[in-house]
């Protein structure tokens, strides 16, 4: 069986969630006989070698904004067609909605005939801000709606909720000539567009896992057929585990962690004033960070290491994280997203460290089938936040076993998906 991986990017471009998730499960599935390839578009980003399992096609081209928006130049993508013609693949699945991994190579596939399945990965597969925080705060309920999408995405540019609600009654249409402008006076227009491909790309799947439940809620608000859509949460590489979690070492001298990308949906910052107004209140607090850091955050991230308690160790892999995540007391997962995991949870909870994250989403589910409804707090609550981490310093109950899923079981039930599909398509 030959499958195709199409994700937004891979390893080493890339060091995120879907990117470890999609290598992760390439290894499992080698070992059940399985031929992987990762497609991606464009060229290194860095020296590092590129993984096995990667092909490299050629670089997508510029796109105008209305491209941007609809994630489809309406054209072929540069050297997909050969590469499938070459290795004929049984499958493809698809990690991403984007330019890279999208409608384009998708409409290819229907065309000679090669079924594909979608994972849902993170909101931005299917929200038009990509957070799936209405205005940034409030959890939506993920349909897309022309005219709500374009307040909210007005909100994310600065503008003001007055001009924003105006904007999105515009009747401009997508069609216009291309310009700075087009995304404010025509948005709900491209916004309408936009949707009628993501459904036609999320229609033409024969198998959707979302990786929550709710990423299948989303999926199904939006006139996805809801027998099409299944559950499978996010695994660790090996087989499902339990791992009995450890109280605080010593109440006197926290050492808190946050890993992952540092960026400001992940809420690097929420943590960072909470840890300082526990200090102020007297409190001994080490917060260390731990991840990659965008050029265009370094700016915003430079003013969060001010503060004398916070820390910042670069980049840690392998042995080296996992030591570091051993040495914590407490890892903080204060996303201001939905998170549909994510993998830093189990990682953490795999080296037997608690995890204190925001009441929603992944985190939620995961909390509560481990019983840890205390290790939750509201998103961007600082004040909360901090109690929260009082309160568990306090704690003198042996914390609950938890449950690691492994990719080996994982594995093998998108191998059972992949034999159904194809052998459906035949």
């Amino acid at each position: 069986m030959r499958i195709v991986h199409l994700p937004s990017s891979y390893l080493h471009d890339e060091l995120g969630g879907t990117e470890v998730y999609v290598s992760t499960l390439v290894e499992a599935l080698d070992t059940l006989g399985v031929e992987n390839r990762v497609i991606v578009h464009g060229q290194k980003a860095n020296g590092q070698p590129d993984p096995g399992e990667l092909v490299r096609l050629p670089a997508l081209p510029a796109v105008s904004r209305r491209q941007l928006h609809s994630r489809s130049t309406g054209g072929s993508p540069p050297g997909f067609q050969k590469f499938v013609d070459e290795w004929q693949p049984d499958l493809v699945h698809f990690h991403a909605f984007t330019l890279g991994a999208g409608i384009d190579h998708a409409r290819l596939l229907m065309q000679v005939g090669v079924p594909y399945v979608i994972t849902y990965h993170t909101p931005a597969q299917s929200c038009p801000r990509g957070t799936l925080m209405f205005h940034g705060r409030e959890q939506c309920d993920g349909k897309v709606s022309s005219s709500r999408c374009s307040r909210c995405l007005m909100q994310a540019k600065g503008v003001p909720n007055w001009l924003g609600q105006i904007a999105a009654r515009s009747p401009v249409p997508a069609s216009i000539p291309d310009g700075p402008w087009m995304s404010y006076v025509a948005l709900p227009s491209l916004i309408k567009n936009a949707y009628e491909i993501w459904l036609e790309f999320f229609r033409g799947a024969k198998e959707i896992v979302a990786c929550a439940e709710f990423c299948k809620e989303t999926l199904i608000a939006n006139s996805i057929p809801k027998e099409k859509v299944r559950v499978l949460r996010q695994a660790l590489p090996g087989p499902t585990r339990t791992r009995q979690l450890r109280l605080v070492r010593s109440p006197s001298r926290l050492r808190i962690g946050y890993f992952g990308r540092v960026t400001y949906v992940k809420g690097v910052d929420v943590a960072a004033k909470a840890i300082k107004l526990l200090a102020s209140n007297g409190m001994e607090v080490d917060f260390q960070i731990v991840g990659p850091v965008r050029p265009d955050d370094q700016v915003w991230f430079e003013s969060i290491q001010q503060s004398p308690n916070v820390k910042y160790l670069g980049i840690l892999r392998g042995d080296q994280l996992q030591h570091w995540l051993r040495e914590l007391d407490l890892v903080l997962i204060p996303s201001r997203w939905l998170e549909t995991g994510p993998l830093t949870l189990l990682e953490a909870w795999d080296c037997e460290t608690a995890v204190i994250g925001t009441r929603a989403g992944g985190i939620q589910d995961f909390m509560i089938s481990a019983n840890q409804l205390e290790c939750l707090f509201e998103n961007e609550n600082v004040v909360e936040l901090a109690e929260t981490i009082k309160r568990f310093t306090q704690l003198s109950e042996p914390l609950p076993t938890v449950s690691i899923p492994g990719m080996t079981t994982l594995a093998e039930d998108y191998l059972q998906m992949y034999k159904a599909t194809i052998d459906h398509s035949a």
